[in-house]
């Protein structure tokens, strides 16, 4: 499987430099106490393995921090450099606990045409979380060669955590273990890093354009959850994305059989070609509206612009992006001082994202649920208040200036 936009699963390409290499018998040795130990080791020493490293002296170590007792026994690896692992020992907290599953809510079943995947086993509501658990790998984004160095990583995992890795999908073949990584990490940031985790569970999601399920990566708690993002009735498959659904149908398709080896079979990629051109040419229109907020702000677009916007949305079943629209639309409404509209968005804003911050505020100037709450009860005291009327005002005056 892979990643979707949103932010989306990224391909990570195995990066090489010419100065770092893996040496075959690397010295275990231990690691004297750093920030993460009171964290995630609570005084235990870490195992750490230090590579050979050639030419400038100011090239980074990496390191591999490993530890089986972590998250109730799921154990984790990490391949940074000490520096960077001091941003995991300033986080408020990581997991220690066993990760939750709830064995009521969903079954892994064969699915005729995909393998196999996660079936409802009740209906679920928008919401509802499916599983929230840990990353079993994290990679440092400039991680030098990276294909080594994860085969180190994966072996200082717990025998029954390294099954789950064996047991991920490999679209390539040529590489047992960054044919796994490639298509199945997540980009997360971790106290201002960048870094690439695994999280096997998720890989037993199949794709579809439409999905009826998101996540999100909290690094306070260092878990993934996946929450249903729409009714999926009892019976029904339980989907992501793996790509960014605002694609047109034909982009999909190659996106798609380009990096993970399939044809979507979803519904809105068999869509007859009359369906799928009136469904490309809503993502069009999307893609025009959200251009007039980059031009102009939420103050210069108008009342029935940002309606468009959320009814397209809902028309193409994007329900993960649907709270950016219905933010922008609570925006808009509040800019032209209609308080009801601006009440009713906001509301809708907060319960769609609160499915995922981070799609969001990825878009929206840092702006927080925190803003969109005090819209809720009183949108007059809001910074948008009325800021288009004010505007269209300066304008008549200065013509008649």
């Amino acid at each position: 499987m892979g990643r979707s936009i949103k932010v989306t699963m990224a391909m990570l390409m195995a990066a090489s430099l010419s100065h770092a290499h893996w040496t075959g018998q690397c010295d275990l040795l231990k690691q004297t106490p750093l920030q993460i130990l009171p964290m995630i080791g609570r005084g235990n020493e870490l195992p750490m393995l230090y590579p050979e490293t050639e030419g400038n002296s100011s090239t980074p170590q990496f390191h591999l921090y490993a530890l089986e007792e972590f998250a109730g026994g799921r154990g984790i690896s990490i391949l940074t450099t000490p520096e960077r692992i001091e941003a995991f020992g300033n986080l408020p907290s990581l997991a220690r606990g066993p990760n939750e599953f709830w064995s009521n809510i969903y079954e892994e079943r064969e699915i005729p045409g995909k393998g196999r995947g996660l079936i409802a086993k009740k209906t679920l509501h928008r919401g509802d979380t499916i599983f929230s658990n840990t990353p079993i790998l994290i990679l440092d984004d400039d991680l030098p060669d990276r294909p080594k160095w994860s085969r180190a990583a994966v072996g200082g995992l717990p025998v029954a955590t390294q099954k789950l890795f064996w047991e991920l999908c490999r679209p390539d073949k040529s590489d047992l273990v960054m044919g796994r990584i490639d298509v199945n990490v997540f980009d997360v940031e971790i106290g201002g890093g960048s870094f690439a985790a695994l999280f096997p569970e998720i890989a037993r999601m199949n794709h579809d354009c439409r999905p009826n399920a998101d996540y999100y990566f909290d690094p306070s708690s260092m878990k993934h959850t996946v929450v249903a993002t729409t009714t999926i009735p009892a019976g029904s498959e339980i989907s992501i994305t793996y790509i960014d659904p605002h694609l047109s149908r034909d982009e999909r398709v190659e996106s798609l059989s380009d990096t993970w080896g399939f044809p979507c079979s979803c519904s809105a990629c068999t869509l007859s070609d009359r369906q799928s051109y009136l469904s490309d040419s809503r993502l069009e229109l999307i893609d025009e509206l959200r251009s007039l907020y980059d031009e102009d702000g939420w103050a210069g677009v108008s009342p029935q612009m940002a309606d468009t916007l959320v009814a397209v949305y809902e028309q193409e079943r994007l329900h993960s992006y649907a709270g950016q629209a219905a933010w922008l639309a609570a925006l808009t409404h509040c800019a032209h001082g209609n308080r009801w509209e601006t009440i009713r968005y906001a509301h809708h804003a907060i319960e769609l994202g609160n499915l995922n911050e981070e799609v969001m505020v990825d878009e929206l100037d840092g702006l927080g649920l925190e803003e969109l709450e005090q819209l809720t009860l009183e949108p007059e005291l809001g910074d948008c208040w009325m800021r288009a009327r004010i505007q269209d005002l300066k304008g008549s005056q200065t013509v008649i200036l």
